[in-house]
C-alpha cells in the first residue's frame, strides 16, 4: 500500500474538515463569554497555526495532519498562552537517521538540505510502495533515499501530471530536521554566531579555534574530502539562515562559498583548500594558495563585491588553518 492508494488515506491522520472541528469545540470551551463576540477570529487563528505546524501531509490524495501532534496541539495550545512546540520528534526514531545521513553521498542528499533551507519542491521519476530498508554501510540510490525520508515522514509527496513532487510536510516537521541535522553535523547557534563575529572582525586565529571546536565531534567529517568540508560549511550556514551562493563564477573563476550581506554586515568570500591526511604539504602554504587563487582570480572585483570579507581555510582532519586578504 502506497502513499498514493486512495482507498484509506483519511484514515492515517486527521483530516482538515475534522481538525477544523476539534479546533473550534476546543475554543469554545476555553474563549470566556466576555470574548464569545471575537470566537470565530479566534477559531481561524487557532486553526490556521495548526495548519503551520501539523498539517502537510498528503496521503491517497487526502490532506492530512499529523495526529499525535495535533491532538497535543488541541489539548495544551489551543487559546492558551502556550506557543506551539515538536511533538513529533517524541515519537520518531533519530539514531537510524543521523548514522544514514553521515553515511549517505552528499551529492544524493543535497536537495534534501536545499528543500528543507528554502522550501523548494523535489521532483522524483518514483517513489516505492514499500519502504527501503537500510543497514549500516549499505548504499542508496536518489529514489530510494527519498522514498525512505518520505515514510519516515520527513517528507510528503503530491501527484501531478504523473510527475512525483516531494516536499517539507510543515513547521514541526522543518524544526525536527534542523535538530536532526545540527546533531549530525554538530553545530550549535552559538558557536555559529561566534564564528560571525570574528569573521567579521578578520581575526584568523579565533576563526580557526571557532571551526576546529565545530568540527571536533562532527563523525559527518570522517570520511575526507573537498567535498565534504564544502558541504559542512554550507549546511553550517543554512542552517541557521544565512543566504548564500555556491561554485560561484566571479573575475576570472568561480569561488567556493559567498555568505551574502544583509545591508548591516558586509558580505563574505571563502575559498578552501583540503591538505590529505597523509600528505607532507603543510597547511599554512594550502591557504596561502588559496588567498593567491582569490587575488589571483579577481573574485573581489565588482561592485557586488564591494567591502566584502575574503579569507582562505585549508582543512586536514578536524584541523585548519584561516587567512584573511589583507587582515587587520
Amino acid at each position: 500500500m502506497g502513499v498514493n492508494n486512495r482507498a484509506y488515506g483519511e484514515y492515517f491522520g486527521i483530516t482538515s474538515d475534522e481538525m477544523s472541528s476539534l479546533v473550534s469545540d476546543m475554543a469554545r470551551q476555553r474563549v470566556p463569554e466576555e470574548d464569545s463576540s471575537k470566537l470565530d477570529e479566534i477559531i481561524a487563528e487557532n486553526f490556521e497555526l495548526a495548519v503551520k505546524w501539523f498539517d502537510g501531509y498528503r496521503i491517497g490524495g487526502k490532506d492530512i495532519f499529523n495526529p499525535w501532534s495535533s491532538m497535543n496541539f488541541i489539548n495544551n495550545h489551543v487559546c492558551t498562552t502556550i506557543p506551539p512546540r515538536q511533538y513529533w520528534n517524541d515519537t520518531a526514531e533519530h539514531r537510524i537517521m543521523i548514522r544514514l545521513f553521515s553515511e549517505v553521498d552528499d551529492s544524493i542528499l543535497n536537495d534534501v538540505k536545499v528543500a528543507y533551507v528554502s522550501g523548494k519542491p523535489i521532483e522524483v521519476s518514483q517513489i516505492l510502495d514499500v519502504t527501503p530498508l537500510w543497514k549500516s554501510g549499505q548504499d542508496l540510490d536518489r529514489d530510494e533515499l527519498y522514498s525512505l525520508l518520505l515514510f519516515a515522514g520527513y517528507l510528503t509527496a503530491d501527484f501531478v501530471e504523473g510527475r512525483c513532487v516531494l516536499s517539507i510536510p510543515n513547521y514541526e516537521v522543518k524544526l525536527n530536521f534542523n535538530d536532526l541535522m545540527q546533531r549530525v553535523y554538530c553545530i550549535s547557534i552559538p558557536s555559529v554566531i561566534d564564528l560571525m563575529v570574528h569573521i567579521s572582525s578578520k581575526d584568523a586565529v579565533a576563526v580557526k579555534n571557532d571551526l576546529e571546536r565545530l568540527m571536533s565531534g562532527g563523525s559527518y567529517l570522517d570520511g575526507w574530502g573537498e567535498s565534504r568540508y564544502k558541504s559542512w560549511m554550507h549546511d553550517l550556514f543554512a542552517l541557521h539562515g544565512y543566504t548564500f551562493v555556491t561554485e560561484r563564477e566571479m573575475g576570472e573563476g568561480w569561488t567556493d562559498l559567498i555568505v551574502k550581506g544583509d545591508g548591516r554586515s558586509p558580505s563574505i568570500l571563502f575559498e578552501f583548500k583540503v591538505v590529505e591526511p597523509e600528505s607532507d604539504e603543510d597547511l599554512a602554504d594550502a591557504v596561502e594558495e588559496g588567498l593567491k587563487q582569490i587575488i589571483d582570480g579577481r573574485y573581489l572585483d565588482g561592485s557586488e563585491m564591494e567591502g566584502a570579507i575574503a579569507l582562505s581555510v585549508a582543512f586536514r582532519r578536524k584541523t585548519c588553518e584561516v587567512a584573511f586578504i589583507d587582515p587587520v
